[in-house]
C-alpha cells in the first residue's frame, strides 16, 4: 500500500522509465522532473517528437486523455505517446475511470505509450486513488513511481544515503532535528544536506549548525 516503487536509486529509476505506460505522483518536483526525463528519454524520438508526441492540458478530463490516445501514430512511427503533465485530478474520483480507458490501462496496446504526471502523493488506501484496479496492478508491475513524502525507516535511510553522497558526518541527533524542522520532503531535505555540507568544514554536522 506504499503507492509504487520509490525513486531510491538510479536503477529503479531506469526500470520505471522502461514501462510504456506509467504514473509518478508524489511532491518532490526535482525527482518528478528527473523521472519525466528519464521517461522521455527512453520513449520519445526527438526527431519526430513533434508529431509522435502529445502533451495534454494541465487538468484535463479524461475526454482529452482518451482523444489523445486514440490518434494514430504518423507513417515511420512505431508507437503515439502521450503525457498528462498535472493529472491529479483524473485520480480524485477514482471509481469514475471510463471503461474504454479502464481496458486499455489493463492491457496497454503496443503502440502507444502514456505517461501520468501527478503532483500531489496518490492514497493506495483501500477505496482511495491507487487502491483498487487497474492502479494495483500497475503497482505490482512497476509502473507506479511514489517522488512524495518519505516516512520511518526510508526517512532515515535517505538522509544516511545523502549524507553519504556528500561525505558528511551527519549524527542522530542532528539527523533527528532536521526531520523535526523539514518533516520527510526528500527536496527540502537534500537542500539542507547541501547547506551544511558548505558550513562544516569539518564534515561534521552539529545541532548548532542544524539550528544555522
Amino acid at each position: 500500500g506504499s503507492g509504487g516503487i520509490r525513486v531510491t536509486s538510479a536503477a529503479a529509476l531506469a526500470a520505471w522509465a522502461k514501462q510504456p505506460f506509467a504514473l509518478v505522483h508524489g511532491e518532490d518536483a526535482d525527482l518528478r522532473r528527473a523521472s519525466v526525463e528519464a521517461w522521455k528519454k527512453v520513449h520519445v524520438d526527438p526527431e519526430w517528437a513533434d508529431w509522435s508526441l502529445t502533451l495534454c492540458g494541465d487538468g484535463c478530463p479524461w475526454a482529452e486523455v482518451q482523444n489523445a490516445m486514440q490518434e494514430a501514430p504518423p507513417m515511420g512511427v512505431a508507437a503515439r505517446t502521450v503525457i498528462v503533465p498535472a493529472a491529479d485530478n483524473l485520480f480524485a474520483k477514482p471509481k469514475e475511470l471510463p471503461a474504454s480507458i479502464r481496458a486499455w490501462m489493463e492491457k496497454p496496446p503496443g503502440d502507444l505509450r502514456l505517461l501520468l504526471v501527478a503532483w500531489g502523493t496518490l492514497s493506495a488506501a483501500p477505496g482511495k486513488a491507487l487502491g483498487a484496479k487497474p492502479w494495483t496492478d500497475w503497482s505490482k508491475a512497476g509502473r507506479i513511481l511514489k517522488t512524495g513524502v518519505l516516512e520511518g525507516d526510508e526517512l532515515l535511510a535517505f538522509l544516511d544515503a545523502e549524507a553519504k553522497r556528500l561525505r558528511l558526518d551527519l549524527g542522530s541527533r542532528p539527523r533527528d532535528l532536521l526531520v523535526q524542522r523539514l518533516g520527510g520532503h526528500p527536496g527540502l531535505l537534500r537542500r539542507a544536506l547541501e547547506v551544511l555540507d558548505l558550513l562544516c568544514e569539518d564534515r561534521r554536522a552539529t545541532e548548532v549548525q542544524v539550528d544555522q
